[in-house]
């Protein structure tokens, strides 16, 4: 990689020209040209010098973002290229990015089923929100995101994976329970424990809520978190009620754990993809990871 770049990064990540210049061991003026070169290179303004703080400027920050794109192509190339060098078999490996909620759906079991079966790929699993996942896409640190909704980039392609519906989740021992559906009315005196305000989960809600005339305000939330487990379990022990993904509570509402139960004149809908690359290569594994979470689904 190249070392102008290595240095921007450094300095990004520590928020320091000393620190990064420690870090890289080199001297402060060393990195304040390696910097100034960039910059004239690119012909551009990488810091905001009105700004006591290191702050990127708008061409600054689309310089990193390419420079971290770098950095991963240049980690995954030199990995590769050891591999030939010491003549190893190497796995393909899959980075693939998921949503805090769908980490909690079967999708998880049917990439663990694949790997099973097939021995040629190993796949790293992490969860993040929506809007870093798409950056981490960006710059290659993932190879796929699996995600709620749409992303609009004309550099990626996605396969529709599934759909899912919010709903309003409450324990076995709520008097509203015994209901289907629930009015937005009644819903503001229950105790609501909610995902955080940048979950895809709360966003589609609020913006439902919106629709009807209602605020989030409008409604008794006593506790926010983004551990979807832990929401599930409070849930079941009746602290409040919450509204989830209906595919990440299958496994509770085979084994009757809480209940899920709509709202009145609300259709919160939505599509579950599959992005990737367009230069992406394994279509056909994907395909078949898709092949086998229709199946786990039906059995």
């Amino acid at each position: 990689m190249d070392i102008k770049l290595k240095t921007l990064l450094s300095v990004v990540e520590t928020g320091s020209f000393t620190k990064a210049a420690y870090n890289l061991a080199l001297t402060q003026p060393a990195v304040s040209q390696q910097i100034k070169s960039l910059e004239q290179e690119f012909k551009i303004v990488i810091f905001d010098k009105r700004k006591k703080k290191l702050e990127l400027t708008k061409e600054g920050e689309l310089l990193v973002r390419y420079a971290k794109r770098v950095d991963q192509l240049t980690h995954n190339l030199t990995i590769a290229l050891d591999s030939i060098r010491k003549n190893i078999s190497m796995k393909n490996t899959l980075v693939i990015g998921i949503t805090h909620t769908l980490e909690s759906n079967i999708i998880a079991k049917a990439i663990a089923q694949y790997t099973s079966e097939n021995n040629a790929f190993h796949i790293r699993l992490i969860s993040d929100s929506v809007k870093n996942l798409y950056q981490k896409m960006k710059t290659y640190e993932i190879d796929i995101c699996i995600i709620t909704g749409n992303i609009s980039d004309k550099d990626f392609s996605f396969i529709p994976l599934d759909n899912d519906t919010l709903a309003v989740a409450v324990s076995n021992d709520n008097p509203i329970s015994e209901f289907e559906s629930i009015s937005l009315e009644k819903l503001r005196h229950e105790k609501l424990i909610l995902r955080s305000i940048s979950s895809d989960t709360r966003i589609l809600f609020e913006s439902h809520l919106k629709t009807k005339n209602f605020d989030i305000s409008d409604f008794n939330v006593v506790l926010e978190l983004d551990n979807v487990e832990v929401i599930k379990d409070l849930v079941r022990d009746n602290f409040g009620v919450s509204i989830l993904s209906r595919k990440s509570c299958i496994k509770e509402i085979k084994k009757n754990k809480f209940k899920l139960i709509n709202i009145d004149n609300i259709d919160m809908t939505r599509q579950i993809n599959l992005y990737f690359h367009k230069d992406f290569q394994f279509i056909n594994e994907l395909k078949r990871i898709i092949s086998i979470y229709n199946h786990l689904l039906v059995n």
